[in-house]
This record gives structure tokens, sequence and C-alpha cells, in this order.
């Protein structure tokens, strides 16, 4: 059905006609522009904000924040940001809260070079950066992996005499922990945990958790488990977040009985399992072979309502070929496909490479050109695995 929406000066018109108080006009206005945001029709909203500059009326910072949190909610970040400048340019009040929306937004978006060239320009118009936005700068940088440029935003906040708060920390924790780039980060890391003590900056789940995973990609265990502990007494609950990285962190190393210990804690202390959890598990024990206590979890996993996933199947795959199992895994391979699940390029790896070191070239083959025909791209590994496997189909 075709809807036909009136411009915003003809349904103006029929209002103005009956009334000389421009004041009614403009709350009409205001009351339009609103409604238009709040149901993501953004053109007519933009539409009624172009009357109402036209017309000389006054347009409120608190609407033209609406449309801007709306703009962002949905993605719109180029119409958002030109929205922006707009109301820069009509001279509709700036704060320094419309200000952080947008420049949310553009980091969010990986935008985060002309987020600080908007700060800086929004400086010299006299709206100073709050913690809020310099914390959603440095974020930003970290999402970019541009430690250097985050950590000065730090340094320059700083010289503003604008104290970082746990948000900002937990930030900058998180972002030099997350990175691969060198040990350094780590040690940033830690120094920045050691400045929030001092500064009375009390950490919170996400300072530790940012740490204690930190700890463990550097293979740091002790440390890792120290933070815990310590957490644990500084009354800071674990969350899933937590659990979930501990154990990652101990299975990856072998270590399944802690693991394990962690997964009962965490149900004894009414942390509630989630996907990620079981699928750490499963994977841990399919490395160190014990496929009974891996397809026990999958079914503990089912009956608690959680659905096997990809991740799930490519650790049982990868746990039953090193095994020696290449029946089962095809098993899990066939329940796959019959699930629905998209099978990628590590799933085909494995079970391509399996089945060629196991000496059946023909099932091997037959996977290879179904992921071909997939439009899955092999490496050079596998085609070096396959070309095994096509000399031994020859002979």
């Amino acid at each position: 059905m075709l809807i036909f929406e009136p411009p915003i000066s003809n349904i103006v018109s029929l209002v103005d006609n009956g009334t000389d108080d421009p004041i009614f006009v403009e709350k009409l206005c205001e009351m339009l522009f609103l409604v238009y945001a709040d149901n993501g029709m953004f053109e007519e909203a933009i539409g009624v904000f172009d009357y109402m500059e036209k017309s000389g009326f006054k347009i409120h910072q608190k609407c033209c924040k609406v449309l801007l949190l709306a703009l962002k909610r949905c993605g719109k970040m180029d119409m958002c940001y030109s929205f922006f400048r707009r109301m820069v340019g009509a001279d509709v009040e700036i704060t320094v809260h419309s200000m952080t929306i947008v420049i949310d937004g553009l980091c969010k978006s990986g935008k985060v070079e002309r987020a600080k060239d908007l700060m800086e320009e929004m400086v010299t118009k006299g709206i100073e950066p709050n913690v809020v936005s310099y914390t959603t700068l440095i974020n930003g940088f970290f999402i970019k992996g541009m430690v250097d440029e985050a950590l000065k935003v730090k340094t320059i906040m700083e010289q503003k005499r604008i104290e970082p708060n746990v948000v900002t920390y937990s930030t900058i924790a998180g972002g030099l922990c997350k990175l691969k780039r060198n040990k350094g980060n780590l040690k940033e890391a830690e120094r920045l945990f050691e400045e929030m003590e001092k500064r009375g900056v009390r950490p919170n789940i996400v300072t530790y958790n940012a740490l204690i995973d930190g700890y463990f990609k550097k293979g740091n265990f002790e440390e890792a488990t120290q933070l815990f502990e310590e957490m644990d007494k500084m009354g800071v609950r674990p969350d899933i977040v937590t659990y979930n990285t501990l154990i990652d962190g101990h299975g990856k190393k072998g270590n399944l009985k802690e693991a394990k210990r962690l997964f009962e804690d965490m149900e004894k202390r009414g942390v509630t399992p989630d996907t990620v959890t079981y699928n750490t598990l499963i994977d841990g024990y399919g490395k160190i072979g014990k496929m009974t206590e891996a397809h026990n979890l999958r079914g503990v996993m089912e009956v608690m309502g959680h659905i096997p996933d990809v991740y799930t199947y490519s650790s049982l795959i990868h746990g039953e070929l090193s095994s020696g199992e290449s029946a089962e895994a095809l098993k899990l391979l066939s329940e796959m496909k019959q699930r629905g699940l998209i099978l990628n390029f590590v799933i085909y790896r494995a079970i391509i490479s399996g089945l060629s070191k196991q000496g059946k070239a023909d099932e091997a083959l037959r996977l290879y050109n179904e992921m071909l025909e997939a439009g899955i791209t092999p490496d050079y590994r596998l085609q070096s695995a396959m070309s095994g496997s096509l000399a031994t189909v020859k002979s």
C-alpha cells in the first residue's frame, strides 16, 4: 500500500492558518521531529529541522540528541555526522553529550581519526571533552590497534586535569591485553593497575578480567591465578568472562583437572556456564584424547539448553581425528550438515588432513572437492596434503 507523506510545510500550514501563536507551531514542529526520529523516519525528521531553521524557530539540542542517538543505533553514522554538522551550522546549542554520541558512533564504525578531528574542532568552539569523551576515543584507538595514539589521549586528558576513572583504566587495560604486539603491553597494563590503586580508583570486574586474560595469553599462569584469588579477597565477584578465561587458559595448558574444578566452582557460586564454557572444556578434553568426557559434556550442554555450534563440532572432530577415529569424525560432519551448520575452512582442513594422514585418500578427495564447490579456497598446507592423497589414489 502506498502511503502519501505530505511535506512538513503542508502539515504546518494546516495549523498555521488557524493560529497566530508561533510558539504553538514551534512545539508542533518539535513533536513531529521527535515522532519521526523515534520511528526511524530520518529524512522526514531532517525535513522538519530544515523547515524550523528556515522559519527562524528555536531548535532545542535535546530534540537533536534524540535523532543523533537513533541514527547511531541504526549504524547510519554518515547521516549522524552530517546532521551534527548541520546542528553546528544552525547554531543549535552543542553539548559535550551530543558531541560524545557522535564520537562514539564514529569510533565504533572504525572512523577514529574523524572522531579525533571532531573532538579537537569542538574544543576550539568551547566544548570541552569530559572523561566519557576521552575514554570513548581511547577505546576507538584500541579497536584500530593504535596503542600509542590511545595512550596519548590518556596523557592529554591528564594534562587537562581530567582524572581517568575505572572505565578509562579498564578500557586501556583491556585494549593492551587483547593486542599481541609485545610483552610490553602486559607490563603497561600492570603499571596501570598499580596507578589505579595509588589514585584510589578501585579496579572492577572488567579490569581484573582484562589482566587475567593478558596473563594467560603470555603464559603467566601463576600470576593469573594470584590475581583471581586477589579479586575474590577484594570482594569483586567473578563473572562468566572470568571463569571462561580461566577455564580456557588451563584447558590450553592441558590442566583439565583445574579447568573442571573451576567449572564446578562457578556452578556452586551461581554463575551459569554458557556455550563458550562448554566449548572450551570440550576442546580441552579433545586435545588430550578424552573423547568420552568430551561427548558426555556435549550431552550435558544440550540438556542445559545450549545448542552445539560450529566450534563444538570442530573441537569434537579434531579430537576424534587425533584419536584415529575417522569414522566418528565423519559422523559428526554428517550431523553438522543435518543441523544446518555451515562448514568452514577450519573444519574442512582438519578432517581432510586427518583422513589423508590415515590413508583414506578417496574420502579426503571427496571432501576436498566438496569444499571447492562450496567456494572455500584451500591454503598451501591443505594443497600439500591433497597432493600426497592424489599420489596415493593414482598408485
